[in-house]
């Protein structure tokens, strides 16, 4: 099963129709997702650039983290760095490749 698989099955379980239904629900807007932007004090982890505009990337679904239960393996990136990691050429890649890239930017900057 794919992450994204996984991911839709966690959130049915939770009572959310779509991941869409998921992001606009308080959960996220209200508890989950300014949790994840106070703990990266909104910087981008990639770029290392304070945005007004921080988007949080989840690096695994898992329940704890879509619960908001736990906010480990959440990070905060820019629009123009989500963008980036999420697609290749217009076409959206899996979780695997979305961590490699992210990972790869992290240890090139070391």
């Amino acid at each position: 099963m794919s992450d994204y698989k996984y991911r839709d099955k966690l959130l049915k379980k939770m009572g959310f129709q779509s991941y869409g239904y998921y992001l606009a629900s308080e959960l996220w807007k209200k508890e989950i997702r300014p949790k994840v932007i106070e703990e990266y004090n909104s910087t981008c982890l990639l770029c290392c650039k304070k945005t007004n505009k921080a988007e949080v990337h989840h690096l695994e679904y898992n329940e704890d983290n879509l619960s908001g239960s736990n906010i480990n393996g959440m990070i905060v990136l820019c629009r123009s760095c989500h963008k980036k990691a999420e697609f290749k050429k217009g076409k959206k890649r899996s979780m695997l490749q979305v961590n490699d890239y992210i990972s790869n930017i992290i240890i090139k900057r070391k």
